[in-house]
């Protein structure tokens, strides 16, 4: 984390709402403690991004593309059902992205309807360079 961050946080230390939330090319951003409101439906996205923090999401997932110094530190991803939610993979499709952390994060409950045909991984990873996921917790 930059020490000049710019961070969204909730006032008074407690969880804000949101529904869905993209991120598209910023730098030197910090988000904490956001829930995504239609959980499990929309997916947190970080796409072009460097040098951002998120600390104690809740969402179904989050898809992170052409990232370099990404933090995913703590947070609640799932649950997600395919193809009855609009949800996906927790994916980092970082060919090119470089310096990733995902620590002591919880992701649970993905699930795949029955007959329907589809693949489904808790945490898909493309590529990056400096990936560390340590003290994380995959269940279900």
């Amino acid at each position: 984390m930059s020490s000049d961050d710019v961070v969204f946080r909730p006032a008074g230390g407690g969880t804000a709402d949101v529904t869905g939330l993209t991120v598209d090319g910023a730098s030197h951003l910090t988000l904490t403690n956001i829930r995504d409101a239609n959980s499990p439906q929309h997916t947190f996205a970080f796409m072009n991004t460097s040098d951002v923090t998120i600390v104690n999401l809740d969402a179904a997932n989050f898809y992170a593309n052409n990232i370099s110094d990404f933090t995913v530190r703590g947070g609640d991803w799932g649950p997600c059902t395919v193809p009855a939610n609009y949800c996906s993979n927790n994916k980092l499709d970082v060919e090119t992205g470089s310096n990733i952390l995902i620590e002591n994060a919880l992701f649970h409950d993905m699930r795949i309807v029955p007959g329907s045909g589809e693949h489904f991984e808790c945490l898909i990873m493309f590529g990056g360079r400096n990936v560390t996921i340590r003290n994380s917790t995959f269940q279900n």
